[in-house]
């Protein structure tokens, strides 16, 4: 396509470029007009030389002839004369601004303007002509584009000869894909071990350097021109999307192999991987390009491309802000000319009205004076929503009822494999009002008669936006309908936010709710999507995330932006949050009950909560947990209230687990390593004189013939050789008790403990079952109606193993796990359970049949909870001194647990989160301790001893549970027999000294916990390394308030060394008055008291020295309490 490029423009005929100061080389003879020889050059910035060597000038000999010069062609030996035009024709031409010097680095570029042939020439005038290889042309704009029909058509762009890239490489180009990946296709470079874009599955962009894990991603809207530029200096990687930095990233490789094709896409047949699309203005760089650089270019081409352009100034900034900051009423809205303003005291919204749709200009807090987006200008939509839309596959004509297809989550992608984006500007009309309330004022903006793959199919959309008086937040809805018979929903992302920094970007501080709780340091800095993906694979809600808040804040400043949905239910949800060094990229995703359904409107049934807030990371969580704990999972009180968490849990400090088909520091047989594992616990249980919970892997008889884990082609199937020799996979005949029961061994030692205190948990999987190999286990037949299918009736396995998936929303799953709990109390005499993939949903189901809907709203959650309350009850009745407890669970299950399995330790996780929203109202434990080297060395590169003490301090503080504490036959087992592990004893016995002082003990296991301590010593703060990732400080604190106002600060030492601490305490920031008289005790873990301070009015310094792997504690009181 036509459109003037870096290189400025081309001469007219011969359409080389020469660079001012280089040496005029003809191009080879083939490329020359043959016959005359005739030929124009465009020249810039040379001196013209004749024959003799002297300036070229007008002379008797020459008076009315030509000029011309003796050239050399760089391929010949020989000398060959060619005529210039005459002079005034040059002139002319190089006053034309296509005649100019290509940019240093620029090596090539393709503008795809021929519109017809199999060649694409170089712009640039370096001769590297491409050819096309069933690539085809299409139409756009002044010019062409290139079309690739995705059945093998590429473009071979080294036809001529290869690109001399060594270092720095950089390539851009406008993309528009047209379908959906299927695997992974080139789309622009050499290839993987050199430097590539490809184009991959969910939309995604990937950019190579030197190898397959050294890259970036981000995703693509289809049916939508997008300017794409990649970008290597030889030591960073950087990826830029519509002129805007979307990743960036040290490379891990300096250099790489070149000397290959470049290509745009990718040979191959029909079936293979192939990018279906168009693509235009293709360039190569043997530099790195600057981000100036790449807008100046978008801007230049994105008219061309259908892509708007938003310059600064668009929006008039001063007079929304004298409107946030002076309006008259408590709430005020007004309109001028295309911007609609609204704002209350606390918060100010400013959007932009065009013929299409409405745009969010502005989020601004008032009295903070501070914008919280990144302003308006740059190129691209900005869109405030983006309907994702699938045609409708109930209409297809396929039933697969009999196939099984292994997935977990990867459903959802599958069932939308054809989906589409719509943004917020396409509508064909749009109106907006204002209603005002008592105490609010809602603004309803509507965009009308949006079309969806052409004008035979329109939606409607409604957004409304409540302020409230004299609060900071705003409430967001979005109403979707879809009255269209081809195409449904298949998710709404809204609001679309781009968060600029507060302040200095490096004291930024991002917060997140996975695990204990993600907390980011230089957020905008940080690895794009955090270095988890939540750019690109997102998080879904309540399963990678367990709440529902997130908050980007200035640490320096105090103050930042609350950003979280609140609702109640809840329902699916799916977040993706996209950072670069200058926006962080906000984007929520929700579910309608009946994903990809046509007919179905979608109206968001919770709150979108967005607004500025004073303070850190706990003042986000405390605006949270404000609204948390009135909702149905904290409808039973907390711990300390709560009657049917048994007080032997509550008041527990540690957990353990084993596997008992393990050989490890056991045997190959069973029955054996039940013995084993129970002596092991036993030790325990008479050391800590209390009862405990052990996690028990392993406990079901064995029936070979009756296991789909024991097939020839099953991923999981039984070892014959080595640590698992002939020892069961821990989910054989899952779903399956009590008709196929538990080992002999196994009732008899839980028996046997369960008098001693020792309440055996068994592992139950959730949701999964073990058919048979052929379909043959005992509850087979009635299981099968019940398997969690996709849209085509598809049964779905358990990942790459062979069993199957079942649907937690169905009535018979849900009593033939309430039924399995009931009975293994029973008959078994277990302590309770331990419920394996568990979080807060189910896996995605959508076969309605079941009687839930297809996939989305709140069906899979609902179904879970159902499940798990079935399981809580059922053990309840038989035993209340039963618990359970599950894998990963989030908040909406808190009210039908006991208590929750989390990872034990992220690089991420710096303050517990979690625990400041929910501590006083659900246990918690670890994955794993860190406590050894394991078999045949195998966590060797993971293990050492700071690990332990890193991983129990940091659980200690929160409040949390220590554990798993592995038990034997499992490998890298706490051993009372190992001399080297009598340090971890130690720590372990003053952990439970102090759950055994009640004085402590109403903090650690009842008491909410409270922002941890800011230390003024050791300074510096030495810093622990965790070799499973991150680094921690070796001095870490908790602070615990407990129902009678009381506080308790536990500090911990987890380095090594002696080391001294001083902190200041101030009452204000606990709750209490800042001039309060304050008691001061320090505590020993043996229970010895002495006071620090008596009446002391304000802040009191708590200071002292810790011996090595040693902890304390002080006990705070208002004077006279």
């Amino acid at each position: 396509m036509h459109a003037p490029g870096p290189s400025g423009g081309r001469d007219l005929h011969s359409r080389k470029l020469f660079r001012k100061g280089s040496t005029l080389n003809c191009p080879p003879l083939h490329e020359l007009s043959a016959g005359s020889r005739r030929t124009s050059v465009g020249v810039v910035g040379l001196d013209i030389l004749t024959p003799a060597g002297g300036p070229l000038r007008s002379t008797p000999a020459t008076a009315g002839k030509a000029p011309y010069l003796r050239i050399t062609p760089r391929d010949t030996l020989m000398t060959t004369t060619y005529e210039l035009l005459p002079a005034c024709v040059l002139l002319c031409a190089m006053s034309l601004s296509a005649l100019a010097q290509a940019p240093d680095g620029l090596l090539a570029e393709w503008r795809f303007d021929e519109g017809k042939g199999d060649e694409a020439r170089d712009a640039t005038g370096h001769g590297y002509t491409a050819r096309l290889h069933g690539a085809g042309w299409m139409k756009q704009g002044s010019g062409f584009a290139l079309r690739l029909d995705g059945d093998g058509g590429y473009v071979d762009c080294t036809a001529a000869r290869k690109l001399p890239v060594e270092g720095p490489v950089a390539f851009e180009a406008w993309i528009m894909p047209t379908r959906k990946a299927r695997g992974e296709a080139g789309l622009l470079g050499e290839g993987l071990r050199s430097f590539l874009m490809s184009w991959y599955n969910t939309e995604l962009c990937f950019f190579y350097i030197g190898h397959g894990g050294n890259h970036l991603k981000e995703h693509l809207v289809l049916n939508r021109w997008q300017h794409v530029a990649a970008s290597f200096d030889g030591e960073r990687m950087s990826l830029w999307i519509n002129g805007r930095m979307v990743g960036s990233r040290r490379s891990e490789v300096d250099d790489y192999k070149t000397g290959g094709t470049f290509a745009i896409g990718s040979p191959g047949d029909a079936g293979s991987p192939q990018f279906k699309g168009l693509v235009d203005n293709v360039r190569v760089y043997n530099r790195p390009l600057t981000e100036q650089t790449i807008v100046k270019h978008v801007k230049a081409e994105a008219p061309e491309h259908g892509v708007p352009v938003v310059e600064s100034g668009a929006h008039d900034t001063e007079w929304t802000t004298r409107f946030f900051e002076s309006h008259s009423n408590p709430i005020d809205v007004e309109e001028r000319d295309d911007q609609i303003v609204l704002a209350n005291r606390r918060i100010g919204l400013a959007f932009m009205k065009s013929r299409q749709g409405f745009r969010l200009d502005r989020l601004y807090g008032v009295r903070e004076k501070q914008d919280y987006l990144v302003a308006p200008e740059g190129i691209g939509t900005r869109d405030l929503f983006e309907l994702r839309m699938t045609p409708d596959l109930r209409g297809s004509g396929r039933d697969e009822r009999g196939k099984t297809k292994g997935s977990l989550m990867g459903i959802m992608d599958e069932m939308a494999s054809d989906a589409f984006s719509i943004g917020s500007d396409e509508a064909q009309s749009v109106s907006w009002r204002h209603e005002k309330e008592p105490g609010q004022v809602r603004v309803r903006l509507n965009w009308h008669r949006i079309p969806v793959r052409g004008n035979s199919h329109l939606v409607d959309v409604e957004v409304t936006v409540t302020l409230r008086e004299d609060d900071p937040m705003s409430y967001w809805r979005i109403k979707v309908l879809n009255p269209g018979t081809r195409f449904g929903i298949e998710r709404v992302r809204f609001p679309l936010l781009l968060l600029a920094p507060i302040g200095d970007p490096t004291d930024n501080v991002y917060i997140y709710p996975r695990e204990h709780g993600g907390l980011v340091e230089d957020p905008f800095n940080a690895p794009t999507g955090f270095g988890v993906g939540f750019n690109t694979r997102g998080a879904y809600y309540p399963v990678d995330f367990n709440m529902q808040f997130q908050a980007l804040y200035d640490k320096s400043g105090g103050h930042g932006i609350y950003l979280a949905t609140h609702d109640p239910t809840p329902n699916l949800m799916h977040m993706r949050i996209a950072n670069t060094p200058k926006q962080i990229a906000w984007r929520p995703g929700h579910f309608p009950p009946n994903i990809t359904f046509a007919e179905e409107d979608y109206e968001l049934p919770y709150d979108v909560v967005v607004g500025p807030f004073v303070g850190d990371w706990w003042d986000a969580a405390q605006i949270y947990r404000a609204w948390a704990v009135k909702q149905s999972w904290c409808r039973k009180g907390p711990l300390l209230t709560r009657s049917d968490v048994p007080r032997w849990y509550k008041e527990s400090p540690f957990v353990f687990y084993t596997t008992i088909a393990d050989s490890a520091e056991g045997t190959h047989s069973m029955e054996e390593n039940m013995v084993i594992a129970a002596d092991h616990f036993r030790q325990f249980l008479k050391w800590a004189d209390m009862p405990l919970a052990a996690k028990w892997y392993g406990w079901k008889e064995l029936h070979p013939d009756l296991t789909t884990y024991d097939v020839p082609f099953g991923s999981h199937r039984f070892y014959h050789q080595g640590r698992w020799r002939n020892l069961p996979p821990m989910n054989i005949h899952d779903g399956n008790y009590p008709t196929l029961g538990a080992l002999k061994t196994f009732t008899e030692q839980t028996r046997k403990l369960r008098r001693e205190g020792g309440m055996v948990c068994p592992y139950v999987a959730l949701e999964i079952f073990d058919q048979g190999p052929d379909e043959n286990s005992p509850l087979a037949r009635e299981a099968r109606p019940h398997v969690v299918r996709d849209l085509f009736g598809v049964k779905r396995t358990w990942g790459s193993e062979t069993s199957w998936q079942m649907c937690t929303s169905s009535n018979w799953w849900q009593q033939r796990m309430r039924e399995t709990c009931d009975e293994m109390v029973k008959r078994e005499h277990v302590g309770g359970f331990y419920l394996d993939v568990m979080q807060g949903a189910g896996l995605p189901c959508y076969w309605s049949p079941h009687g839930h809907s297809a996939a989305g709203g709140d069906a899979i959650t609902t179904g879970m909870h159902q499940t798990v309350e079935g399981c809580f009850n059922a053990a309840k009745a038989r035993d209340p001194e039963t618990i359970i407890t599950g894998e990963n669970s989030t908040e909406n299950v808190i009210d039908v647990i006991d208590g929750t399995l989390t990872v034990t330790l992220w690089p991420e996780n710096h303050e517990p989160i979690f625990a400041a929203v929910y501590q006083d109202y659900v246990k918690r434990y670890g994955t794993e301790m860190m406590t050894g080297v394991g078999w045949r060395r195998r966590f060797e590169k993971m293990y050492d001893e700071d690990g332990f003490y890193i991983e129990a301090a940091w659980l200690f503080v929160q409040g949390a549970q220590i554990g798993r504490i592995r038990l034997k036959p499992r490998d890298a087992s706490l051993s009372f027999e190992n001399p080297q592990q009598q340090g971890m004893f130690d720590f372990l016995s003053r952990v439970l000294g102090y759950y055994k002082q009640s004085d402590a003990l109403k903090f650690l296991a009842y008491g909410r916990l409270m922002r941890t301590l800011t230390f003024a010593g050791p300074d510096p703060m030495p810093q622990m390394q965790y070799k499973r990732g991150g680094t921690f400080p070796a001095v870490r604190s908790g602070v615990f308030r407990a129902a009678d106002r009381e506080l308790g600060v536990f500090i911990v030492n987890a380095h090594g060394d002696e080391l001294s601490y001083r902190a200041d305490f101030d009452p204000g920031r606990y709750e209490l008055p800042k001039d309060a008289k304050l008691d001061v005790d320090q505590v020993t873990p043996e229970g010895a008291r002495t006071s620090v301070a008596k009446g002391a009015r304000g802040v009191v310094t708590l200071s002292g020295s810790l011996p090595g792997r040693h902890m304390t504690m002080f006990h705070v009181r208002t004077a006279g309490q």
